[in-house]
């Protein structure tokens, strides 16, 4: 097939109403190489939805460039100075270059690369940079003069902890035999049950922790009467002799912490505040001290891993700097005992790293990898996060209302553009797009460009959506603390949404018109079955616990 016999295909499939994901399965295995992107697909099916009627390319403007001339270099510098984004696709549309010269260009006569855009929690203005680094230099000076004493710190901050705790994907990496599918970890739900703890600490461990009610806003009252006075209490029960002598308070700049009232109490009690940089991330000074070895001893440098133990080791009272002696001899043979004995170990706990059965076995790394690669035909794989761990029957039921839902399309029952699909989703006032769209070129060896992160308090709104194929059907903006409870969906959403599919189709109503939504209580509540069945509308059964399948997470929500 040629160009244009593939571009007829795409027309074809998308006059059904053949999603462009469909389409590319279906000529990429008959196909292979020979078939068009899956980017190209999409864009064609765009086009014909939009009304395109010809399969033909269009001709580019100009006769073709090919070569890396002094013309053309300079215009792709003034593309890309224009527009530090622009991609190399669209360089080559408004050119008519090809790849190949334009990464040539690029790359070997504008010293250019494309860096990904770097997020950092707050754009600082010139005052708070220089704020910082003086409040930073004078805390340093204080402490290298030993007028202040790290022992003598108490460092306060707030923290969330979950109840039931899922650890990092690298920690949930597991053995698993070649060509197995990754272990699988349920990922946490955004409404698990957590508690806020007020902790403050010292250099030797905690001195205070303070459980926070649910529901309770720590402001500057709650924060003094539960948090400051009971740690100035332990704090005097400590130190019988001395008291608040010589201690100071470090904590963030809160609104509660730099209270005048709170200021106020810790200058009664005689407790140093120790000012704190602003916008400030935290430094561990593990990664302090691996950032001062690496650009000296480079290589030769110990893992941070080792340096973040070793500093564990000392802070507990370790005074020696040698290694410990392993237990037993050296053992640095693949022989049919350390086979088995690192295969029990593996299958007591999948999960165990190459250093730990190092520490038990006393192998060195090198046989290790080669007995667990080559003898035991094992790979680490990092546990795959999934929404929810289902149960046999949940599965059973997925598979059963896929099933019939897909048999009803295909028997010609239920046709796509009959079907209305609701959804809710967050929409932020500020759009701060995805990390690969806010790639600039830059030059080599600069730093990439910086992007401001979206502050989880960020002002947003939720919608409710409906749409059918061709576009929405009702977009209802909820307002702010408004919770939506079947009573709120049936008389906002659902009788404005019958009400414009009725406006739209005057001859026929609701007849024939599916309405599919999740399994959300408001959606499937009886009182709202009951209103969509008394107005002729069916429901189409949702999958339990399924993500969302639905064209707007794919092109409707980022539009709007």
């Amino acid at each position: 097939m040629n160009k244009g016999n593939f571009h007829y295909y795409i027309k074809v499939r998308t006059a059904l109403n053949i999603p462009a994901s469909v389409i590319y399965d279906e000529l990429y295995p008959v196909h292979g190489d020979q078939a068009p992107s899956y980017r190209t697909v999409r864009r064609w099916a765009q086009w014909f939805r939009e009304g395109r009627e010809e399969i033909e390319d269009e001709a580019r403007p100009g006769r073709p460039i090919t070569e890396t001339t002094s013309e053309n270099i300079e215009q792709i510098r003034l593309l890309i100075d224009d527009v530090p984004h622009i991609t190399i696709e669209e360089v080559q549309e408004q050119t008519g270059l090809s790849h190949g010269t334009l990464q040539r260009i690029i790359t070997d006569h504008l010293n250019l690369k494309k860096a990904a855009a770097r997020y950092i929690p707050k754009d600082l203005t010139d005052f708070q940079r220089a704020e910082r680094v003086r409040i930073c230099k004078q805390n340093l000076a204080k402490l290298q003069e030993g007028t202040w004493r790290l022992c003598d710190i108490i460092t306060g901050d707030d923290s969330w902890f979950y109840h039931t705790q899922i650890g990092r994907k690298s920690s949930n990496a597991a053995w698993v035999r070649r060509g197995d599918s990754p272990p699988t970890v349920v990922r946490r739900d955004k409404f698990a049950p957590r508690t806020v703890f007020s902790i403050f600490f010292k250099s030797d461990g905690p001195v205070l922790i303070h459980p926070v009610e649910r529901g309770q806003t720590i402001d500057h009252d709650y924060y003094i009467n539960n948090c400051l006075r009971p740690l100035v209490d332990e704090i005097k029960r400590q130190r019988l002799s001395y008291g608040t002598s010589r201690i100071k308070i470090h904590h963030d700049n809160g609104g509660e912490h730099i209270h005048e009232d709170a200021s106020k109490y810790l200058e009664s009690e005689r407790l140093t505040i120790i000012p704190h940089p602003p916008n400030s991330p935290d430094l561990s000074p593990s990664s302090v001290i691996y950032d001062e070895l690496y650009p000296v001893h480079g290589d030769q440098t110990p893992s941070y891993r080792t340096v973040r133990r070793w500093a564990q080791w000392f802070r507990e009272g370790r005074e020696e700097i040698e290694d410990e002696a392993r237990p037993g001899r050296p053992i640095t043979e693949t022989t049919s005992e350390n086979i088995e004995q690192i295969r029990l170990l593996i299958d007591d706990d999948p999960h165990i790293t190459i250093e730990e059965v190092q520490e038990q076995t006393g192998l060195s790394h090198g046989t290790l990898q080669r007995i667990i690669t080559d003898h035991l035909n094992l790979k680490k794989a990092t546990a795959r996060y999934i929404p929810k761990d289902l149960a046999d029957f949940q599965r059973a039921e997925r598979v059963r209302i896929c099933k019939q839902n897909l048999a009803t399309f295909q028997e010609g029952t239920w046709r796509l553009c009959d079907i209305v699909t609701g959804d809710d989703s967050w929409f932020y006032h500020t759009q701060i797009g995805r990390k690969s769209s806010n790639a600039a070129w830059v030059r080599r060896g600069d730093p990439p460009p910086t992007v401001v992160r979206r502050d989880k308090f960020a002002p947003r709104i939720l919608f409710s959506i409906f749409f059918k194929s061709d576009g929405p059907v009702l977009i209802h903006p909820v307002e702010r603390g408004q919770t939506i409870d079947h009573d709120y969906y049936i008389n906002n959403c659902l009788h404005p949404l019958v009400d414009e599919i009725k406006r739209q189709r005057l001859s026929y109503g609701t007849s024939r018109i599916k309405i599919h939504h999740d399994n959300g209580g408001a959606h499937i509540h009886e009182d709202a079955s009951k209103y969509l069945e008394s107005e002729r509308l069916t429901i189409i059964p949702h999958p339990p616990n399924s993500p969302d399948l639905s064209p707007c997470d794919f092109w409707l929500f980022d539009i709007i």
